[in-house]
């Protein structure tokens, strides 16, 4: 099997120090040679925007921060100060997905100072498609707490498996 690496065009060429290469296992016996027996255990996560996000704030912009969970594990991006409904994130997370996890949560909430921070929006993203090994590139629609459009948040999912190499180290692919 060969092992040719897949770049992140749209992330890389906004901010090349988060550049992550994914590898496409080509094999003779798959047509299509697309992660054929793809198995994944990591996701890496560029959270990059979100857009009409709703007003949370009445003297000041909104403070907006995501917050993913994938079965036990939770990441939160930092709060983009004074970002307002429609923030650029540019962050990169690095999840383990267990085989019992079938969705991940997504939320967005405003940072408050004093108060408890606000949930802006909220869905859940299907983990069936991400088992096939395909990169996601995709606008996810939120709700918020009354199930009313929240926005959208966009985010690109770099599904990862693990194999053996031959000198008995680990390969993420």
């Amino acid at each position: 099997m060969m092992a040719k690496a897949i770049s992140s065009p749209d992330f890389a060429s906004h901010h090349p120090h988060h550049h992550v290469a994914l590898r496409e296992t080509a094999s003779a016996s798959s047509a299509s040679g697309f992660f054929s027996g793809f198995r994944l255990r990591r996701l890496l996560i560029d959270i990059v925007e979100a857009r009409d996000l709703p007003r949370t704030e009445y003297l000041s912009k909104e403070d907006p921060y995501v917050v993913i969970t994938a079965g036990a594990e939770r990441h939160r991006t930092l709060a983009k100060k004074e970002a307002g409904t429609s923030p650029r994130f540019d962050f990169q997370v690095d999840t383990q997905v267990d085989a019992h996890v079938d969705h991940l949560l997504v939320e967005v909430f405003d940072s408050n100072k004093w108060l408890a921070d606000d949930l802006m929006g909220r869905a859940e993203f299907p983990i069936a498609p991400l088992r096939r090994g395909e990169r996601t590139d995709t606008w996810i629609s939120l709700k918020d707490a009354k199930g009313r459009s929240a926005g959208k948040l966009r985010v690109i999912f770099h599904p990862m498996q693990v194999r053996w190499a031959a000198c008995g180290s680990m390969v993420w692919e």
